[in-house]
């Protein structure tokens, strides 16, 4: 179980996949920071707006209030501008020394599997902590009874080589094996 776990938030339906994956793997105690990534490229073009950064941050913010209520879950809320989501959201989990990244996984492709889209692509690279890629509709096996279930599918779940120690390895497994 993991004690600091950052959910990465977005418009897409594996959102809600994810949260339910970090409710399911959260040690006692622990918290959980829904992270959502903006767009932010001042860095690249420099006739951004002050008002139009403003805009993005508050529309962040407006997202990730609205996905906590929505999913009913005590969540601290952090928004990071980045021109990338995959440099943004290791940015906020070095900086909270997250143990866990969860993410949704794509919708593209067939039902029921993990897909790994270019946002989640970009995560997976030089990720500073372990990573869970929620499977489509964890959010509905997590709300149903466990009689009535149908088999979730696998969640994917990555352990950087610099934290790759034979618990994180194991925990990684038991991601996997359990979801």
């Amino acid at each position: 179980m993991f004690k600091e776990i950052v959910v990465g938030v977005d418009e897409q339906m594996g959102t809600r996949d994810a949260i339910a994956l970090a409710t399911n793997l959260l040690a006692r105690g622990g918290e959980i920071t829904l992270a959502h990534v903006y767009a932010d490229e001042s860095n690249v073009q420099r006739s951004v707006r002050a008002p139009d950064k403003a805009q993005g941050r508050m529309d962040a913010l407006e997202l990730l209030e609205t996905t906590r209520e929505e999913a009913g879950v005590q969540a601290h809320l952090r928004l990071r501008g980045s021109s990338s989501v995959g440099r943004g959201l290791h940015e906020l989990c070095e900086g909270m020394d997250a143990d866990l990244l969860v993410v949704g996984s794509s919708r593209r492709g067939l039902l029921g599997r993990v897909r790994v889209g270019d946002a989640t692509r970009a995560v997976l690279n030089g990720a500073p902590c372990a990573i869970a890629i929620a499977p489509a509709a964890a959010s509905f096996a997590a709300r149903t009874p466990a009689s009535a279930a149908k088999p979730a599918c696998r969640a994917f779940a990555s352990v950087p080589k610099a934290r790759c120690t034979p618990p994180a390895a194991g925990t990684a497994s038991a991601i996997a094996v359990a979801n």
